[in-house]
């Protein structure tokens, strides 16, 4: 919104500061939600479709998402437009899908999160990523993929 007013941003991009990417956004649930599933493959599959359109048609998502979005400010349609161009790469792996969790990506981000001591119990004592399993912080089971 700051480019048509010309106002100079400074941008900071986490790899420019060696923070590894983990993953936004996130989907959170209890392990007994998981567990149970109640439906949620097939929510997770709707959500599946709708990034795998955003994010190859964003001109369009960003239409539907002006038609039919309650609570948003509707004065800038062309932002919407623009930052849905801007960001459609962001909704789908390299090979076009959405949503499976790599265990590579989250280690690297544990890691980094214990190097840099910001993984820390209620009191602020650091955690060692060697004593997280790393693998039980996310799960592709309802995904229908390997883990």
């Amino acid at each position: 919104m700051a480019e048509p007013d010309e106002l100079g941003l400074n941008a900071f991009y986490l790899d420019g500061y060696d923070v590894p990417y983990g993953y936004t956004p996130l989907l959170l649930a209890r392990p007994e939600t998981i567990q149970n599933d109640a439906g949620l493959s097939d929510f997770l599959d709707a959500i599946a479709r709708g990034y795998q359109f955003a994010g190859n048609n964003p001109q369009k998502a960003a239409e539907i998402l002006y038609e039919e979005a309650t609570g948003m400010d509707k004065d800038y349609p062309d932002f919407l437009a623009e930052s849905q161009q801007r960001i459609a790469d962001a909704y789908l792996t390299d090979n076009g899908e959405w949503r499976t969790m790599d265990y590579r990506r989250w280690q690297s981000f544990v890691d980094w999160l214990s190097d840099n001591e910001i993984l820390t119990i209620i009191d602020g004592e650091a955690i060692p990523a060697t004593e997280l399993d790393t693998g039980e912080l996310y799960t592709n089971t309802l995904l229908e993929v390997d883990q």
